[in-house]
């Protein structure tokens, strides 16, 4: 898989003529190898339609299948060895901004999937009916993903480890007969995928092309590799499947690499990681391993977009967290903290590809349940670099061994500790509970603020203590209007002081009516007063039953004037809400709550409730930038190398005229 440096080069001109300095320009396509002998490969797809020339890169790529690429190099055998490349021609942008309010219902991407079944001429060792099942099936009881007779579906995966933000759709096709040969791991499989592609009945956004019999001349399966923005299509497995074997393929499609493990000699971490032995699959929390089948790591959520606000926070100095499960839709809540390491320049070695760096410790709490079902509720530490941006594959990562005197890689229990081998870092789990667990988190020295996913918005304290409520982070306008009553509090942002059309925390859900209902967990409302002040994320209700509305939280009428309410104390970005400040007291028939009988409160309409929140979270992927490459080949060196590939190339075609007259 290919390491994660960022691998861009200098100025494709070369300053003096406009004229390009890449000896070869062309698609990028990036083919990763699963297997004893597997490994990643990289090809040159030419413009002209000629036979794809693979590469050798000392530094792997970023982009993933699909960018254009610009290359210099010398012909070393059959491949090209890459000096110089930039796999960003034509880049439009770096990344791309993901800040949106978490539903958990209505999906931000839709993705189709065809399993495709490839008949070499001795029939297809998978049913339709099966296939359908175990791809696209809605009603599997699982709880944990895989193949089996109730085992949860692909489809069904990628809904939970989502939030149902990520949605697969799509269709079996075939039987169809493929008569060219085995079609292995490489530029053979792209050719088999062009050739029948045409015969699908529309066009999907991922191609499994399952072969109906063993191939011996093949590895087990390979898939192409992409990136979030820009996902690849192509997936190839070789007449056999396993639990949770196409989720991992589509993730190399979605950009994400393998999830490996690392051990080391009495010790989490050492302070030289190449030292320590890391197996290339290892990882048992990641789909992108395999030796786990439950959610992806809070690494993969963070790069695809899937965490949102302070679901994700940047520690960068010293405090306690409240760290909640990575299992359950929590917009506001802390699901993930990533800490830096005090030494910046260590590196893993994965066994397929070149040495990862890695700057982070990413720490996720997982509670056993749904796809996790069976796992020791735990802290689990993952050391990576940044969150990639989307227009980059996701960084190579190793899950820690947290306990290190037995074979699993185990997280943290309660009353553990670990101390970074070089010091400056200690993180300590000081209770679990299936709600959460709580997190110290020590570094030496003045630190900065503790950030939300963008970098800058600041946490608050530590964060919620629970999932429960609506969704949380920037302001929004409050639910549907709805008659007074008890509502579900929203974790939106602080209460704001009395305002024209103030905006309630978001995706707090809308109390239903009740005369005399109290109002929602925003804040208990007062009776009637000037201006009184909406409670924090509480939604906006309309007036309860014979209520009048009051522009502005009017006076009940009836009662004796209430004095102005004093915006509530409320914490944002998750916590309780602040209950409303003094109200006036009730008037006659005025019941006490969201809306009185004659008397209007902060149950009543949009425009007599508070102003909204202050600015909760927002996120955005992180990203990796750079600048890395070589001068541009000129002179009689570069001269040298394109001529040499061009007797390369014409050699090429005339072996493939001289077979065209042998048949």
């Amino acid at each position: 898989m290919p390491a994660f440096f960022v691998a861009c080069a200098n100025d494709p001109n070369d300053g003096t003529t406009g004229r390009s300095a890449w000896l070869l320009e062309g698609r990028l396509e990036t083919i990763v190898v699963e297997g004893e002998h597997g490994g990643t490969k990289h090809f040159l797809m030419p413009d002209d339609g000629s036979e794809p020339l693979e590469l050798a890169f000392d530094v792997d790529p970023t982009s993933g299948s699909g960018a254009r690429i610009g290359v210099n190099g010398r012909i070393d055998g059959p491949r090209l060895r890459v000096t110089a490349f930039d796999d960003a021609l034509g880049s439009t942008g770096s990344s791309t901004l993901r800040e949106s309010a978490l539903t958990g219902v209505t999906p931000e991407r839709t993705r189709t999937v065809a399993f495709v079944m490839v008949d070499y001429g001795s029939g297809v060792n998978v049913t339709k009916t099966a296939a359908e099942t175990f791809m696209f099936s809605m009603t599997n009881p699982g709880p944990t993903l895989g193949i089996g007779t109730g085992d949860k579906s692909v489809l069904q995966f990628y809904d939970e480890t989502s939030f149902g933000l990520f949605n697969v759709s799509g269709a079996v096709e075939g039987p169809l007969s493929w008569t060219g040969g085995a079609a292995c791991n490489g530029s053979g499989g792209s050719q088999l995928a062009s050739m029948l592609r045409p015969m699908l009945s529309t066009t999907y956004g991922h191609n499994i092309w399952y072969y109906g019999s063993k191939q011996s001349a093949c590895e087990y399966g390979w898939g192409s590799l992409g990136n979030w923005n820009t996902p690849s299509s192509n997936v190839w497995f070789n007449g056999a499947l396993f639990d949770g074997a196409i989720t991992h393929e589509i993730g190399h499609n979605l950009g994400y690499q393998h999830a490996s493990s690392i051990r080391c000699s009495g010790t989490p971490l050492a302070n030289d990681p190449l030292t320590c032995t890391t197996t290339e699959y290892g990882s048992e929390i990641s789909i992108m391993g395999n030796l786990a089948n439950g959610h992806m790591m809070a690494l993969e959520k963070w790069y695809a977009g899937w965490f949102k606000g302070c679901n994700g926070v940047r520690v960068r100095s010293s405090g306690t967290f409240n760290l909640l499960p990575i299992e359950t839709p929590c917009s506001g809540g802390v699901q993930a903290l990533q800490i830096p390491m005090p030494v910046t320049t260590r590196q893993f070695d994965p066994a397929q590809t070149t040495t990862a760096p890695i700057k982070y410790y990413y720490l996720e709490y997982r509670n056993g349940t749904g796809l996790d079902t069976g796992m020791t509720p735990a802290v689990h530490v993952v050391a990576s670099d940044d969150i990639a941006a989307p227009n980059k594959v996701c960084a190579r990562s190793v899950h820690l061994d947290m306990i290190p005197s037995n074979s699993k890689q185990n997280g943290m229990l309660a009353g553990t500790s670990f101390t970074d081998p070089a010091g400056g870092v200690t993180f300590a789990v000081t209770s679990i509970a299936p709600a959460g667990a709580v997190v110290t988190v020590t570094i030496d020295g003045a630190g900065s603020p503790n950030t939300c996913m963008d970098g800058t918005t600041q946490l608050a304290g530590s964060g919620p203590t629970t999932c429960m409520g609506g969704a949380g982070g920037t302001t929004g306008t409050g639910g549907t209007g709805g008659t007074g009553g008890t509502g579900v509090a929203g974790r939106g942002g602080t209460t704001g002081t009395a305002g024209a059309s103030g905006a309630a925390g978001r995706g707090g859900t809308t109390g239903t009516a009740g005369a005399g209902g109290a109002a929602g967990r925003g804040g208990t409302t007062g009776a009637a007063g000037s201006s009184g002040a909406a409670g924090r994320g509480g939604t906006t209700g309309a007036a309860g039953a014979s209520g009048s509305t009051g522009a502005g939280g009017a006076t009940a009428t009836g009662g004796q004037s209430g004095t102005t309410g004093a915006a509530g104390g409320g914490v944002a970005g998750g916590s309780a809400a602040g209950t409303t400040g003094t109200s006036g007291v009730a008037g006659t028939n005025g019941a006490t709550g969201g809306a009185g009988t004659t008397g209007s409160g902060t149950g009543g309409a949009a425009t007599g409730s508070g102003a909204g929140g202050t600015q909760g979270p927002g996120e955005v992927g992180g990203g990796c930038s750079c600048e890395v490459g070589a001068a541009p080949v000129g002179g009689n060196h570069a001269f040298t190398i394109a001529f040499a590939l061009a007797a390369v190339v014409l050699g090429r075609r005339r072996t493939r005229r001289a077979a065209t007259r042998r048949r």
